[in-house]
């Protein structure tokens, strides 16, 4: 089995990630659109979460399914032309973020393996995209961040850095500060 297929992290960020010390995030498409459409509910908790994480220089993962149901949200609801979504995504992973922008690492084997890993447990009640992007988060170990209620209780109870990022939610309250402390956390023990 080559290795591209079961590891869900590209050979080349491989021997990066070993002897780099940032934080792993990994955008969920409920913060990506946050970020990106000010009319959203989630818009201010999302860019508080931002300004939050920039000083920390967190490396950014982006799963090509979160990247593709953003786009396709941009462009169905807020009628955003191809070219303009394109151009606020851009703008926002190479810009604020300064990310490496989308990694397309969806493999079928790899799926598979996730199914037969994680589909007994309650995070099977997600949607086919939320369980991938949840479960590529998990496998990489990355700290998820994400507006969606529903996904945040599905994982939560199985992976402990999932956040929620919202003061929309009166069900929930906004994970920002433990994202914070556990970031501040972590960069103490790799000190």
């Amino acid at each position: 089995m080559d290795e591209q297929a079961t590891n869900p992290i590209p050979k080349e960020n491989i021997a990066e990630n070993k002897t780099e010390t940032k934080t792993l995030i990994l955008a969920d498409t409920s913060w990506i659109v946050a970020l990106l459409d000010e009319k959203d509910s989630h818009h201010i908790a999302a860019e508080s979460a931002l300004g939050a994480l920039l000083p920390y220089k967190p490396s950014l993962h982006v799963p090509v399914l979160a990247a593709i149901e953003t786009m396709s949200r941009l462009i169905r609801v807020n009628k955003i032309s191809v070219k303009s979504c394109q151009k606020k995504i851009l703008n926002l992973l190479g810009g604020k973020l300064n990310a490496n922008g989308v990694q397309n690492n969806l493999h079928f084997k790899e799926v598979v393996k996730r199914y037969e890993k994680w589909s007994h447990k309650k995070v099977r009640s997600l949607t086919a995209i939320d369980f991938c992007i949840v479960t590529e988060g998990i496998g990489l170990k990355a700290k998820i961040l994400t507006c969606d209620l529903k996904m945040y209780n599905a994982a939560k109870r199985y992976y402990n850095d999932i956040y929620f990022i919202s003061d929309r939610v009166e069900a929930q309250e906004s994970d920002l500060a433990r994202l914070i402390h556990d970031i501040q956390s972590s960069q103490k023990k790799k000190s």
